[in-house]
């Protein structure tokens, strides 16, 4: 294995993780804010007064696991599909991609350069709106 394909794979099985975490945080938010009610608040709700550009999002992932479709947040609905791509497009990356393709990597980089160029520039209007 090169150290290129090291890398990437490594990669996306951090990838895999912190999706893994992201899906379940549903299940995991309401036993946090329990064992530690002032650590599991939002910082910038904290600071303001004010709820941030992705306050409500877990409380919408929930909602939609329970096949309910009242959001909070209208990035709700793009990050529960993304999470979900990104779940799926991970993990057949590793049981799929056994050796490194810079094609493959590049994509995927120019991919999430887009994304949260994106994300940057629905948080830009919202602070600019709020």
């Amino acid at each position: 294995m090169t150290n290129h394909n090291k890398i990437y794979t490594n990669i996306n099985k951090v990838m895999v993780g912190i999706f893994i975490y992201f899906m379940s945080l549903p299940i995991i938010s309401p036993i946090m804010s329990r064992l530690f009610p002032s650590f599991w608040v939002c910082p910038y709700l904290e600071i303001t007064g004010k709820p941030c550009p992705f306050c409500g999002i877990t409380r919408d992932f929930d909602s939609l696991f329970h096949l309910q479709f009242q959001f909070i947040n209208p990035l709700s609905i793009f990050m529960f599909c993304f999470v979900i791509f990104e779940l799926i497009f991970r993990i057949v990356l590793l049981l799929k991609v056994k050796k490194y393709q810079k094609k493959l990597a590049l994509f995927d980089i120019l991919i999430h350069t887009l994304i949260l160029g994106c994300i940057a520039i629905y948080v830009i209007v919202w602070l600019v709106h709020s």
